[in-house]
């Protein structure tokens, strides 16, 4: 019992205690509802309407008792929001499946990886929205997922220089969304061919069955570089054709569009020269790596000298069928040095032996100082 006796009825003790605790969990969902309602309401007066989803998926882990303390929607809402749902809803269960008992503020997480996953564009929808200090109040909250679609599908530098626009007038206002909306109509008004390749690209996201929703903005930026509309709606027809094995359709159409951009470029061209320097000049042949050899004559042909350049330069060329005596004076050594025959080849089988005693004669004749004329 409550005295710590064993109590004399225990089937009465326990359904005892199990009715306690259905009163405490009562009680806990009461507060709980409570808490959640005064926090949806604070959230999207200053964000607007927050998806359903979102709401169930943060109440889920606040309930499931895991969390450090209880995150909060006025907190996360907004940059969960400005992401989009698909990634608000990754971003959560990012959350989940980390060891949330360690995160000391589970709000501040989700807050900085739901930011790592917004375009710079929501991103400065989100600030306009919790305004701060030094800034002027939006009268009415810009909803993110009205305002989206027209914003990520201009050129960033436009969507900016719309918000940038707003924040100017931003007392003048009185519905923020709707004016945003309209400017982005006007944009689309003038610039015809993007805002066809957006509806395309939208009607995708909505009825491909994607695996997950194309970034609109960095593709388009990519597809306006593209001239031919039939480029484009082949890529988009054999996106539409493999929906279900693409896992990641942004970047999968941003390398489709690249590849078209670079074979409208045609090959590439090698590099010239350096500005100024001209076309590459031959190199000349440096002194003295020309070489003339004596040929023994062949087949009846004359004796030629051959002309064989530096290495590297070319190929040996016959030069002129004379020779000129000063160029072979010129590289022979001076003093009496003897040449073997034209006629002697090492080896040569038939009358060898003549020839070998041909040349023993000849070095016999050579004059040769006497031995003791070295020695003075």
């Amino acid at each position: 019992g409550d005295d710590g006796a064993w109590p004399d009825d225990p089937t009465k003790w326990l359904l005892k205690g199990v009715k306690r605790h259905k009163a405490w969990e009562a009680e806990q969902s009461r507060e709980w509802t409570e808490w959640e309602a005064a926090d949806q309401e604070a959230a999207e007066d200053r964000y607007g309407p927050v998806p359903e989803a979102l709401r169930e998926a943060v109440w889920q882990l606040n309930r499931a008792g895991r969390v450090q303390e209880p995150i909060k929607l006025t907190r996360v809402a907004g940059p969960l929001t400005s992401a989009g749902e698909f990634e608000a809803l990754e971003v959560l269960k990012s959350f989940s499946e980390a060891a949330i008992e360690e995160i000391q503020n589970p709000s501040g997480w989700i807050m900085r990886e739901a930011r790592r996953k917004t375009s710079r564009v929501m991103r400065q929808v989100d600030a306009l929205n919790r305004g701060g200090t030094g800034k002027m109040d939006i009268a009415l909250p810009l909803v993110p997922d009205e305002v989206r679609g027209s914003l990520d599908t201009l050129p960033e530098a436009d969507a900016m220089q719309i918000l940038s626009q707003l924040e100017e007038h931003i007392l003048e206002v009185k519905d923020p969304t709707s004016w945003v909306m309209k400017a982005a109509e006007d944009w689309f008004a003038k610039n015809q061919r993007h805002a066809q390749l957006c509806s395309k690209l939208a009607d995708l996201n909505q009825n491909a069955g994607l695996l997950e929703p194309i970034r609109i903005a960095p593709v388009m930026e990519l597809f306006m570089q593209i001239k031919s509309n039939k480029v484009v709606d082949d890529i988009l027809r054999s996106l539409r054709q493999r929906s279900k094995k693409i896992n990641h359709p942004s970047g999968w159409l941003r390398a489709q569009a690249t590849m078209r951009i670079k074979a409208s470029l045609g090959p590439r061209q090698p590099p010239g020269p350096p500005p100024g320097l001209g076309p590459p000049t031959e190199a000349k042949p440096s002194a003295g790596s020309t070489v003339k050899k004596r040929v023994k004559e062949q087949d009846g042909e004359p004796t030629k000298k051959i002309k064989t350049e530096a290495p590297g330069e070319g190929e040996m060329e016959a030069a002129s069928d004379e020779w000129n005596e000063n160029d072979v004076a010129a590289e022979e050594p001076e003093g009496n040095v003897e040449e073997w025959p034209d006629d002697f080849e090492d080896g040569d089988p038939g009358d060898g032996d003549s020839k070998v005693a041909s040349v023993r004669e000849r070095l016999s004749a050579m004059t040769c100082p006497d031995e003791d004329d070295g020695m003075n």
